[in-house]
C-alpha cells in the first residue's frame, strides 16, 4: 500500500501470504478499507487455495498482526472455518512479521523497476498488475531467507529487551 496521504495518489491494497519453499501463495488485491466482513470474505474465498499451495497444507498456520479487522470475531470465525491455525503478534511489529520484510523488498523492487523503465505514472490497474507480477515472481530463496531468519530476530529482540532491531 502507499504510505501517507499524497495529493493525486490512490491506495492499493493486497492480501498476501508467503510460504517457505513455495514463495507467494496468495496475492489478492482488494479495494477500499479492510473490514471484518471483507477480511472474512477474502479468507473464505482465497485461503483454502493458498493453504493448499503452501509447503505444509495440513498445518494451515496464519500469522496475523494486531489489526483489529483481522482479529475481529467474524474474521477469526472465517479463519477457523477454513481450518487455519491463528497466531497473533503485536500491531506494527515488523521485526516479528516476515511479510513486512517481504513488502519492503517488493517496494524496493518496484521503485527500481519504475526507474529502469522510466515509469512516471500509471493507472491503478497497471500498478496493481505490476505489484502482483513482482510479488508472484519474487525469488523463493529470498522469501525463504526472510522466514528462516525468524529465530534470529526473536533472539535479537530478547537481547535488546524488547526494543526494535535492524529488521
Amino acid at each position: 500500500t502507499s504510505k501517507g496521504r499524497k495529493e493525486g495518489t490512490i491506495k492499493s491494497n493486497f492480501m498476501v501470504a508467503i510460504s517457505c519453499s513455495k514463495g507467494v501463495v496468495l496475492c489478492e488485491p482488494y479495494t477500499g478499507p479492510i473490514t471484518g466482513e471483507k477480511m472474512s470474505k477474502i479468507v473464505n474465498d482465497t485461503f483454502p487455495a493458498a493453504f493448499a499451495s503452501s509447503k505444509n497444507p495440513i498445518g494451515k498456520r496464519l500469522l496475523v498482526d494486531g489489526c483489529p479487522r483481522q482479529n475481529c470475531k467474524v474474521a477469526l470465525k472465517a479463519i477457523q472455518n477454513v481450518g487455519g491455525l491463528f497466531f497473533s503478534i503485536s500491531a506494527r511489529s515488523p521485526d516479528l512479521n516476515p511479510i513486512e520484510n517481504f513488502f519492503h523488498l517488493v517496494s524496493n523492487a518496484l521503485k527500481k523497476e519504475a526507474i529502469a523503465k522510466n515509469i512516471t505514472h500509471e493507472t491503478l490497474t497497471q500498478f496493481t498488475e505490476r505489484v502482483v507480477k513482482t510479488m508472484k515472481e519474487f525469488p523463493i530463496g529470498i522469501i525463504d531467507n526472510i522466514i528462516h531468519s525468524m529465530h534470529k530476530r526473536i533472539d535479537m529482540i530478547l537481547k535488546s529487551g524488547g526494543n526494535r532491531i535492524r529488521y
